[in-house]
C-alpha cells in the first residue's frame, strides 16, 4: 500500500462524517490512523488534504498534537522551565533567578486560555488577551485619589514576552506548526513604554532623610538603606541581601555576590563617607551579637544580613508621602545615582559597571535629565552661539579690512 492514504467514512449510529488518513509509522512499521470530524463530504476532502500536507511537511507524528491544550503547555513549562537557578562558578547555567513573577504570569495565562486547543489560538486571541490585561485595574494598587491603578504597558509587555516564549517552546516541540505571535504586527512594543524620568533632588533627599530621623519613627535602617541606594546605585534586592562579610571598611568597598545580582556577575561598589557613617553605626549595634552568636541565623541557616529586612515598601511609602513626594519610587534612587555619576563626568561605561549593567544602552536609559541638566544644556548652546558669533564677526572684520585695503591701493 502507499505510504499514506485518505478516505471518508460515515459512522452508522449517527451518520457523522469523518475524514481519515492512514500511514505506516517509519519507526515501528505499524499502520497508523488519524481522523477528524467533518461538516460534509467536501469538508472531509479538504481535511484529508490538510492532514496529508501537514504529515508531508512536518512528519505524521505532528498530527498526534492536534489535541494539545494550553493547559498541557502550561504544565510542561512549569515542570521544565520554572526551576530554581543553578549557579556554577558564579554563573547561571539553568533555571530562573526569581520564580515569583513567572508563576503569577502562568496562573494568569491558565485562567485566560484554560483548556483551549493550542492550535486554535491565533493572533487575534493574543491581541485580545493583551487588551484585556491592559484594561484590568490593579485592585491592590491605587493612585493618590484612591482609584485603582491601571496596568502599565511595560508590565503587559513582560507578560506577553513570557507568553511568546511559551509558544516558541510549543513550536519547537512540534505541538504547533507556527507561533501565532509572528503572524501579525508585533504584540510587544518597547517603544510604547513610558520611560521613567523621576529622580530625587537634593532638597527632596534631605526632607526624606529628615523624615526617617523623626522621633516618632526612628527609621534608622530606612535612612541607611536610602543612603546606600543613592551612594551605590544598588538594586533593592541587592541591598537587602548584603551581609557584613560583603563589606570591606579598610578598602572602602562593598562586594555584591553574583547570586544576589540580576545578571549573576559579582561587582564592587564604593563605600562613600556618608555611607561609611551609616554602616559603622549599624555595625556597632550588631558587632557583639555577630561575634557572640556567629554570622549564621540559627532559624533559617542563612548568613545574617546587615539591614534585617526583606522589604521597606510600607515604611518608604510613609515617609515619602509625609514629605510630599508621593510619586517617588525606591527604584528612582538607583536612577538618581546614575544621573549624579554622569553629572560628575564619569564615563557611561564606568557608570554601567557600577550599576551592574551588561549593556551600555541599558545604562543610558537610567540617566535622566533634571533641571540642572537642562540648565547646563542651555548654557552649552549659549556658549556655542557666542563662540560661533565671535568667529563669524572675526571673518566679517577680516573681509572688511581686506576690502578697505584693496580700495586704498586702487586709489
Amino acid at each position: 500500500m502507499r505510504a499514506r492514504t485518505g478516505s471518508i467514512y460515515v459512522r452508522k449510529s449517527d451518520r457523522t462524517i469523518f475524514a481519515r488518513i492512514t500511514w505506516v509509522d517509519e519507526d515501528t512499521g505499524k499502520l497508523r490512523q488519524k481522523h477528524k470530524k467533518a461538516d460534509n463530504k467536501n469538508h472531509a476532502r479538504e481535511l484529508i488534504k490538510e492532514m496529508i500536507r501537514e504529515g508531508d511537511d512536518h512528519g505524521f507524528e505532528s498530527l498526534d498534537h492536534n489535541r494539545m491544550t494550553f493547559a498541557n503547555l502550561a504544565d510542561y513549562y512549569e515542570k521544565n522551565y520554572l526551576t530554581e537557578a543553578e549557579i556554577v562558578e558564579g554563573r547561571k547555567v539553568s533555571g530562573l533567578r526569581s520564580l515569583n513573577s513567572p508563576k503569577i504570569f502562568l496562573n494568569v495565562f491558565r485562567e485566560h486560555f484554560g483548556r483551549k486547543l493550542l492550535r486554535s489560538i491565533g493572533y487575534s486571541d493574543l491581541s485580545n488577551f493583551r487588551k484585556k490585561r491592559r484594561n484590568t485595574p490593579l485592585l491592590h494598587r491605587k493612585d493618590d485619589d484612591g482609584a485603582p491603578r491601571t496596568r502599565k504597558i511595560a508590565s503587559v509587555n513582560r507578560e506577553m514576552a513570557y507568553l511568546r516564549r511559551m509558544f516558541f517552546i510549543a513550536q519547537r516541540e512540534g505541538w504547533i506548526l507556527r507561533n501565532p505571535f509572528v503572524t501579525g504586527d508585533s504584540l510587544i512594543s518597547i517603544a510604547d513604554e513610558q520611560k521613567r524620568e523621576r529622580i530625587i533632588s537634593r532638597e527632596e533627599e534631605l526632607l526624606l532623610l529628615a523624615a526617617c530621623d523623626a522621633p516618632k519613627r526612628k527609621l534608622k535602617h530606612l535612612r541607611a538603606i536610602i543612603i546606600c541606594a543613592l551612594e551605590t546605585g544598588m538594586r533593592q534586592g541587592e541591598i537587602f541581601k548584603l551581609c557584613w562579610s560583603d563589606v570591606n571598611f579598610e578598602e572602602g568597598v562593598i562586594r555584591i555576590r553574583s547570586e544576589h545580582t540580576k545578571t549573576f556577575h559579582t561587582r564592587d561598589v564604593p563605600i562613600t563617607t556618608r555611607l561609611r557613617i551609616e554602616l559603622e553605626r549599624l555595625w556597632k549595634k550588631d558587632e557583639s551579637e555577630y561575634l557572640q552568636n556567629g554570622e549564621v541565623d540559627e532559624k533559617t541557616g542563612d548568613e545574617k544580613t546587615i539591614f534585617h529586612v526583606k522589604t521597606v515598601q510600607r515604611s518608604f511609602d510613609v515617609v515619602r508621602r509625609k514629605v510630599g513626594i508621593g510619586d517617588l519610587r525606591f527604584h528612582d534612587l538607583r536612577h538618581t545615582a546614575a544621573t549624579r555619576l554622569i553629572a560628575q563626568n564619569r564615563p557611561l561605561a564606568e557608570v554601567g559597571r557600577i550599576l551592574g549593567h551588561s549593556n551600555v544602552s541599558t545604562t543610558y536609559r537610567y540617566v535622566n535629565a533634571d533641571s540642572n541638566t537642562v540648565k547646563r544644556a542651555g548654557e552649552a548652546f549659549d556658549a556655542f552661539h557666542r563662540e560661533q558669533d565671535e568667529l563669524a564677526q572675526a571673518r566679517v572684520d577680516t573681509a572688511t579690512e581686506s576690502q578697505v585695503a584693496e580700495s586704498e591701493t586702487i586709489n
